[in-house]
């Protein structure tokens, strides 16, 4: 079996969490619909390719940043008056506020992603060699592309001493269940089809599992660095 293998850096990110409003909370690694976002992007693609993907790294630390969010709607009344805290150009009404914004700071990925051959190859083309400068997490998070390789991957089982976990990873739920890894349980999206023209997204149970845990059997690549299918 191959897999594309890609590193990157950034030195200040946020994977926004989707349900957080009263600050920017980040996810402590990207989840599998920016990988998802960030491929297609690259590939300029206008339908969805199939994909999956092993998603591992680390950070130094986390810092506080501040951002002004604007909110667009309808026209906000209270008795036939507009809230004083919406600001109305035209028939729109345009809420704005500070909030925090939790940043990553200096982060080390690597990605594995399973397609098909002409996707990988690509994939490859498209990561070596750029039209725009690519970005992962909101726009401004700009990605440097640090190797771009084909693995070989294969199956390791050690039930006497383990493997180690090199990296933080994402882990499937069930296979950290089955091989006693502790982490913080995520559900975390994948990718969203449109139905009624509203975005109805496809979720997976994932745990962020620090590095240095044991484990007995695991998929690898030919730089020993574990595998874990998002699905």
């Amino acid at each position: 079996m191959k897999a594309l293998k890609f590193k990157l850096y950034q030195d200040l990110v946020c994977y926004r969490k989707p349900m957080s409003f009263k600050a920017g909370e980040t996810y402590p690694l990207p989840p599998p619909s920016t990988i998802n976002g960030f491929l297609h992007n690259a590939l300029g693609a206008t339908e969805y390719i199939p994909m999956t993907y092993s998603i591992q790294g680390t950070y130094t630390s986390m810092a506080n940043n501040l951002q002004r969010l604007y909110k667009f709607g309808g026209v906000r009344k209270d008795k036939g008056k507009t809230r004083n805290y919406w600001a109305v150009i035209g028939n729109t009404a345009i809420n704005h506020g500070v909030y925090y914004v939790n940043l990553l700071v200096n982060v080390s990925l690597i990605i594995h992603v399973k397609a098909s051959d002409e996707i990988l190859s690509r994939l490859m083309e498209a990561l070596l060699g750029p039209v725009e400068y690519l970005s992962l997490g909101r726009r401004e998070d700009l990605v440097r592309i640090d190797e771009v390789s084909l693995v070989a991957l294969k199956e390791k089982e050690d039930s006497r001493n383990g493997i180690l976990l090199k990296y933080p990873a994402y882990i499937p739920k069930q296979y950290a269940l089955e091989n006693d890894l502790h982490g913080i349980n995520f559900r975390l999206n994948s990718y969203y089809e449109i139905v009624d023209d509203f975005k109805k997204w496809d979720t997976v149970e994932m745990v962020y599992v620090e590095s240095g845990k044991i484990y007995s059997k695991a998929l690898v690549d030919s730089h020993g660095d574990a595998v874990f299918w998002h699905k």
